[in-house]
C-alpha cells in the first residue's frame, strides 16, 4: 500500500466537510422525529415496512445536498453501464461474506447476543476475515472510476424504487415475506449503500482524497470514516438505544462494502453484496 495523490485543496475540502456534517446532523434529527411522531409505526401498519422514511433519509436527503453543492453526476455513484461487471463483483463478495452470517446462530448457541461485546467481537472478526478473502478474490478484476450518470439511469433507479414501494405496499397483508424482501433489497441494501458508500464516502473522498492503494484499488481515509459512521448509525438510530457493540461488526462490514465501492466506482456491486448477506435475516423473519 502506498500514497498515490495529494489531498484536495482547502477550497474543496471545507465546503464538503461542512456539508457532510450538516447532512449527518439532519439525518439523526429527522430520523428520530420520524420515530417519535409515530411515522415509522404508521408505515409498518399501512405499508408493511419503513419505505417512505428510508427513501427520505437515505435517498432524498443526500440527493438534495448533492444538488445544492453542484457536484458532478458521478458523485451519485450509481452504475449506469457495465452492469454485468458490477453484478458479478457484488455476487462474488456477497457469496464469500455469506458464510460469516452463520456466526449469528453460533454466538446465540453460546449464549452470546450479537449486540453484546463478546458476541459482536466474534461477528466483527468473522466478517473482517471473510471480507479480506472477498477483497482478495476480486483484487485482479479491473477497477473502475466513478462515471457520470445520465437522466435515464436516475429514472431507472427511481422507477425500481417506486415499483418496489407499490408492490410491497399492495401485497404486505397477504405476502409479508415478499414485502420484507423488496424492502430489504431496495430500501435497505441499495439505499444504505447510496447514502453511506455513494454519498458519504464520495464526499469524504473530496475532503481527504484517495491517497492509498491496496488490492489494486485506490482509496482514502473517507472509506474508513464512512465505515465507522455506518457502524455507529445502527446503535444511534436504534429504537432501544445503548446497543453500542452493534457498531463493531456493522462497522467492519461497512468498510468491506466501502472497498467494493472504491473498486467499482459505484454502489451497485456493494448493494448486491449487502442484499445477499441480509437474505438469511429476511428468511428467518418470514
Amino acid at each position: 500500500m502506498g500514497r498515490m495523490t495529494d489531498p484536495p485543496s482547502e477550497t474543496r475540502r471545507v465546503p464538503a466537510l461542512v456539508e457532510v456534517v450538516a447532512v449527518l446532523v439532519s439525518f439523526v434529527i429527522i430520523g428520530r422525529t420520524f420515530r417519535s411522531t409515530g411515522f415509522m409505526d404508521w408505515q409498518q401498519a399501512k405499508l408493511g415496512a419503513s419505505f417512505l422514511s428510508n427513501g427520505l433519509l437515505f435517498l432524498a436527503l443526500p440527493a438534495v445536498a448533492l444538488l445544492r453543492s453542484g457536484t458532478g453526476s458521478n458523485s451519485y455513484a450509481l452504475a449506469s453501464n457495465r452492469l454485468g461487471y458490477h453484478a458479478k463483483v457484488g455476487a462474488i463478495v456477497g457469496s464469500v461474506l455469506l458464510p460469516a452470517t452463520m456466526l449469528f446462530p453460533v454466538t446465540m448457541s453460546l449464549g452470546l447476543e450479537p449486540k453484546s461485546w463478546p458476541g459482536a467481537g466474534i461477528l466483527a472478526s468473522g466478517f473482517a476475515l471473510a471480507g479480506l478473502l472477498a477483497l482478495w478474490t476480486i483484487s485482479k478484476r479491473p477497477s473502475l472510476a466513478p462515471q457520470a450518470v445520465g437522466a435515464h439511469s436516475v429514472l431507472l433507479y427511481a422507477g425500481a424504487l417506486a415499483a418496489g414501494l407499490a408492490v410491497g405496499a399492495l401485497v404486505h397483508a397477504r405476502a409479508p415475506l415478499l414485502t420484507r424482501t423488496i424492502y430489504v433489497l431496495l430500501f435497505v441494501a441499495l439505499l444504505e449503500e447510496f447514502f453511506f458508500r455513494g454519498y458519504l464516502q464520495g464526499r469524504l473522498d473530496d475532503v481527504f482524497g484517495t491517497t492509498y492503494r491496496l488490492f489494486h484499488t485506490s482509496f482514502g481515509p473517507g472509506l474508513l470514516v464512512a465505515g465507522v459512521l455506518f457502524g455507529l448509525f445502527h446503535p444511534i438510530m436504534s429504537s432501544t438505544g445503548g446497543d453500542w457493540p452493534w457498531a463493531l461488526w456493522t462497522g467492519a462490514v461497512g468498510c468491506i462494502f466501502g472497498f467494493v465501492r472504491a473498486k467499482t466506482g459505484a454502489v451497485f456491486a456493494s448493494s448486491i453484496a449487502h442484499g445477499i448477506i441480509l437474505l438469511p435475516q429476511v428468511a428467518f423473519a418470514g
